[in-house]
């Protein structure tokens, strides 16, 4: 069902930018052929044919602009880009998706702080998303780097994250979770669920949920080089 909706939505944006193309094409043989009219009018109808040739021109403005809107909007359903956020969502937005994993959840951050404190918290009742994934069999991976790029305060938050998830590795029975450093300075946020991607830089000195960060699906080709980039870096980081 979601394969015809997605081509059913492709085929549409296609179909149309075909009509616009149409329309466009009447309408500027139209304003052609009332020039020519207007040019060899008499007195009596040059005003007429003055009046439409002036709202063809105007039309074919509009149908122009919209042309060029649809052809970008047809770009993004191709790049299968769902939203572009001006800054992470909030914890909300995240535990959906975290709720929503059956098969994996991959992530590539500074710390991993504030996503271990959601989602797998110790002792709040409402922060067990991650922990219920893993009850389904979710398997987790989470890449940071090496704390020799880490800012002081940084460092106290990963050694945190790293000890909640060794202790959440040895109770876990069904799913697995794992976390490994890279021995650069972080430069991508990467997080995919399943089929879902948000996907944004990392700037020094500002907190991630401050960063921008597209939400796009995991086939898109936008979202290709940051899997591709996290599998090489989790190919090359080192356990913990």
């Amino acid at each position: 069902m979601m394969v015809f909706k997605k081509t059913y939505s492709l085929i549409s944006g296609f179909l149309n930018i075909y009509w616009e193309s149409v329309v466009l094409g009447v309408v500027l043989v139209t304003a052609l052929i009332l020039f020519i009219l207007y040019r060899q009018s008499d007195e009596t109808s040059a005003p007429l044919l003055s009046g439409f040739l002036t709202g063809c021109v105007i039309l074919l403005l509009q149908l122009c602009f919209d042309l060029r809107k649809s052809k970008e909007l047809l770009k993004l359903k191709q790049l299968r880009i769902k939203r572009i956020l001006p800054y992470r969502e909030g914890k909300g937005f995240y535990e959906s998706l975290v709720a929503e994993a059956n098969h994996s959840i991959d992530c590539a951050g500074i710390t991993m702080s504030r996503f271990v404190d959601d989602f797998a918290h110790p002792r709040r009742g409402d922060s067990q998303a991650l922990l219920q994934a893993l009850e389904r069999g979710v398997n987790v991976r989470f890449l940071v780097p090496h704390e020799n790029y880490l800012s002081e305060a940084d460092k106290v938050r990963a050694s945190k994250s790293i000890e909640r998830i060794t202790q959440i590795a040895a109770e876990t029975r069904t799913g697995t979770i794992e976390m490994r450093v890279f021995n650069h300075s972080p430069a991508h946020s990467i997080f995919i669920s399943d089929d879902d991607c948000l996907l944004g830089p990392v700037f020094p000195d500002v907190v991630s949920k401050d960063s921008p960060a597209v939400h796009t699906l995991k086939k898109s080709s936008f979202a290709k080089p940051y899997i591709e980039y996290f599998e090489s870096e989790w190919g090359n980081a080192n356990s913990i």
